[in-house]
């Protein structure tokens, strides 16, 4: 009955948060994305991985065994989110058709910022009276290179919630393959605790190239 709770708790306390976040999206509108034609990347800063507990609103932190910490454990399993969804998304903009490049040039600057799914701060595996699952958050702008106006917003959770945003948010749920029982599980494979979080990386990818498409 606990897990029940918990469970319940933890949906009502992020569908909550995610109401007052203040998230969403603001479309590209055409006039607007008829004078864009390259797109400088910035962002994607490489985030701090936890493991992290939940009963209702109580959290704690929870380390694997081994005496790596969690963040340092997906290093050495290979996840580099940050340069992954770079260019993956890089990837799928020229698919649209649009210049890619780093080069203060561009007509348009799209900003990429990690984060945790709300209300937690950090990408992170978390359980709340289940298994480990991974959940985070993605925060994708593009704005104009002279003026820095904000052409297009969206904000994405990747994250196993019942509850759908109703503020434009795009709600990602991840696969049942990545829950894991408890930290020793995540210990004993790390490959598939990283790939828990890259398993995301398609589905945001593939969604901005969608809606930036000309």
């Amino acid at each position: 009955m606990h897990s029940v709770y918990t469970r319940a708790g933890a949906l009502v306390l992020a569908a909550a948060a995610l109401g007052l976040c203040g998230c969403g999206s603001t479309r590209l509108e055409a006039q607007d994305a008829a004078n864009v034609h390259a797109i400088q990347l910035t962002g994607f800063a490489e985030p701090h991985y936890r493991l992290q507990g939940r009963f209702v609103l109580k959290t704690y932190n929870v380390e694997p065994k081994g005496g790596d910490s969690f963040s340092d454990a997906m290093a050495k399993a290979g996840l580099h989110l940050g340069a992954e969804m770079k260019a993956a998304i890089a990837q799928s903009l020229r698919d649209d058709g649009y210049q890619v490049d780093d080069a203060a040039a561009a007509d348009a600057i799209l900003e990429v910022e990690f984060g945790g799914a709300p209300p937690n701060s950090d990408p992170m595996y978390e359980a709340a009276g289940a298994g480990f699952k991974p959940e985070y958050s993605v925060n994708v702008r593009l704005r104009d290179a002279r003026t820095k106006k904000s052409l297009f917003h969206q904000f994405y959770v990747y994250r196993d919630n019942s509850i759908s945003p109703i503020d434009g948010t795009i709600l990602l749920k991840p696969d049942a393959q990545y829950e894991f029982q408890n930290a020793d599980a995540i210990a004993a494979d790390p490959k598939r605790a990283a790939d828990g979080f890259r398993a995301a990386i398609p589905l945001v990818a593939g969604s901005v190239g969608t809606l930036l498409k000309h």
